[in-house]
């Protein structure tokens, strides 16, 4: 699917809502844990398809069961529902926000790709103009290689003309 070009960036009213929304957001968010890979490896979480049975053994079967059980269990069923309300909000936010950073990335990507895309035409433009003797266009694509060292050691050597 071919992407619809960039053709105007937000406006300083964009951005400084679109800023203040993220700020609220992260003053707003009350528990910050930062865990490691491993961390989230070594503790088991409520997957999507966990979410249904965690849900029906919290709400409706373990207030039937705990007094039966030993009273730690009992003790932590509050705390089981904090959390329970805690993944039923974030999922939500969840997918909102991954929606968010994926319209963010994307145009990010569109707009790195019109950036380079005319850079490769005024790179080329550049060397042009050094070849045919341009004072200070040797400073120029000197400047600008780096960005193509890449594309032109990797691109097919010339065929015969």
């Amino acid at each position: 699917m071919p992407f619809v070009p960039i053709t105007i960036a937000p406006t300083a009213v964009q951005t400084a809502a679109v800023n203040t929304a993220i700020a609220s957001i992260e003053a707003n968010e009350p528990y910050k844990a930062n865990l490691s890979g491993d961390e989230k490896g070594n503790y088991p979480t409520v997957a999507d398809e966990r979410y249904p049975f965690v849900v029906k053994a919290i709400k409706d079967l373990a207030p039937l069961w705990v007094s039966k059980m030993a009273p730690r269990v009992g003790a932590g069923l509050a705390q089981a529902q904090v959390s329970l309300q805690v993944v039923d909000t974030y999922r939500a936010q969840w997918q909102r926000l991954l929606t968010l950073v994926e319209f963010f990335g994307d145009a990010k990507h569109v707009a790195g790709f019109q950036c380079m895309e005319w850079l490769g035409e005024f790179y080329a433009q550049a060397k042009a103009l050094k070849a045919a003797g341009e004072p200070g266009a040797d400073t120029l694509v000197e400047f600008l290689a780096p960005l193509f060292a890449k594309a032109e050691a990797t691109a097919p050597a010339p065929g015969p003309v």
